[in-house]
């Protein structure tokens, strides 16, 4: 995922240095509460890391917790062009995680790519990574899952699921848009109409 994230912001910036943009534009956009962000990835990075192979109790409430804060700023920013997208990409993977324990399924299908040799059973977590291994047959909503394999000259091979794809999709049209000051209707700071036009209306005849 971190190499998909990777591929989606240079995407973004190549498309908006050819369209004109600058990163000074991107130092000047008001993205809300985007300090929440560091918070569920690093509870993400940290599951990664000291999982063994069960899978403790815990793991489903930090994950629902780390969606929700993601899905808060997702929310207040959601008038910028390209959120949506992530969005839905948010959505797609925090359902199948949610639906199967609080970790990405993965079947045996993929796992030998990159954990040939390693003895994994049935229901534990697939080391240096977010995922269970599951059979298929045993996956609620595997359709979302850690499926689709990508070859990368010079990478391991890279197992990602539809909705990693919509959420990079979103990133890299966000930082394209921001590039170029494009920052959609913020509500918040919408103008209000209403009171504006009752004053000239009411001017009118004088």
């Amino acid at each position: 995922m971190s190499l998909m994230i990777g591929v989606a912001l240079a995407v973004g910036l190549l498309a908006g240095w050819a369209r004109g943009g600058s990163l000074a534009a991107i130092g000047a956009a008001r993205v809300r509460l985007l300090w929440l962000v560091p918070i569920p990835l690093g509870a993400q990075v940290a599951l990664v890391r000291t999982l063994n192979l069960d899978v403790p109790w815990w793991v489903w409430p930090v994950h629902l917790m780390a969606y929700l804060l993601l899905a808060i700023v997702v929310l207040v920013n959601r008038h910028i062009p390209g959120m949506a997208l992530v969005g839905v990409g948010l959505a797609m993977n925090a359902s199948v995680i949610l639906a199967n324990g609080g970790l990405m399924p993965q079947g045996p299908e993929t796992v030998h790519l990159n954990h040939g040799g390693e003895v994994i059973a049935f229901g534990q977590h697939i080391p240096h990574s977010k995922d269970v291994l599951l059979p298929r047959e045993s996956t609620r909503l595997w359709w979302l899952s850690d499926y689709i394999v990508l070859h990368i000259k010079g990478w391991r091979p890279l197992v990602a699921s539809p909705g990693d794809f919509v959420l990079t999709s979103g990133l890299a049209v966000i930082v394209s848009g921001l590039m170029r000051g494009s920052t959609g209707r913020d509500p918040a700071l919408a103008a209000p109409v209403a009171p504006v036009a009752t004053w000239r209306a009411g001017t009118k005849g004088v």
